[in-house]
């Protein structure tokens, strides 16, 4: 398998409250690490970069260190920058359809790989396409009835062929070795394998560390265990990466910096 070094454009998806963010941006710095101009990329409406990296980003970005650079997308400002006249912004987000909200993200991030891609060696989205985003992209993307498409539906089908691209992007799905997580994270490939997105690995977070620590923590592992297998069975086709559960939370570029190695260590 290549390295994920070779790829163009990482997609870091999975369970909510997984450690999708964290993942990305410790990615971003492993990449850094290794020489390459980074981009890393959020489309997460609660601020989650900023408080990976303990560092104020928001729409307008900020270089967090020597070669990488964060953004993330607010799905609010998306839908305003998307529609033109003054009617949406007058509506709250509540009363925005999915479809739209879905569909201006979707637009935001394209249009931002278009302009990065001459420029950074890597760019690492803290998002990867819903089920729903992926049918709106196929559905988008489909010739009309004389065969042509209008530069918009180009767009759209671009996008998808970018995301479906095996040579040039990778996915890393994060998994946590409990029940809810492994059960969505098994949805989650298998609309992924549907619209041929390529699974380049599993990263299973949190996994606790192998020292004996007391009776609670053992009955713990022997929980955790089953899920491990569970994952090995259902996730064949893949590498598996495994990062230990950390002694505390991860904040900032230091802590980043500790879980870049630790990727590293483990084969990233």
């Amino acid at each position: 398998m290549s390295s994920i070094t070779d790829k163009r454009l990482i997609l870091v998806g999975g369970h909510h409250g997984v450690g999708k963010t964290t993942l990305a941006a410790a990615l971003a710095l492993l990449l850094s690490r290794r020489g390459q101009r980074v981009l890393v990329i959020s489309a997460d409406s609660a601020n989650s970069l900023s408080d990976a990296f303990d560092w104020q980003i928001g729409e307008v970005g900020a270089a967090v260190c020597a070669g990488v650079h964060a953004l993330e997308i607010a799905p609010s400002a998306a839908v305003k920058t998307y529609i033109e006249g003054g009617i949406a912004q007058q509506k709250p987000l509540s009363e925005w359809s999915p479809e739209l909200i879905e569909i201006a993200v979707l637009e935001r991030i394209g249009r931002l790989i278009d302009d990065a891609e001459e420029y950074y060696n890597t760019i690492i989205l803290d998002w990867a396409p819903s089920d729903y985003a992926l049918r709106l992209l196929n559905r988008l993307s489909n010739q009309d009835e004389s065969g042509s498409l209008d530069e918009q539906g180009s767009f759209y089908q671009r996008s998808l062929k970018r995301f479906q691209d095996v040579e040039n992007t990778a996915l890393l799905l994060a998994i946590t070795p409990d029940k809810r997580a492994t059960w969505a994270s098994e949805r989650i490939s298998k609309t992924y394998k549907e619209n041929a997105i390529p699974l380049f690995g599993v990263v299973i977070n949190r996994v606790l560390p192998a020292e004996d620590v007391g009776d609670f923590l053992a009955q713990r592992r022997l929980v955790e265990q089953r899920y491990l297998n569970m994952i090995e069975q259902r996730f064949t086709h893949c590498t598996h990466y495994h990062l230990s559960l950390m002694e505390t939370d991860i904040h900032g570029i230091g802590p980043l910096q500790k879980t870049a190695v630790l990727l590293e260590t483990i084969g990233l």
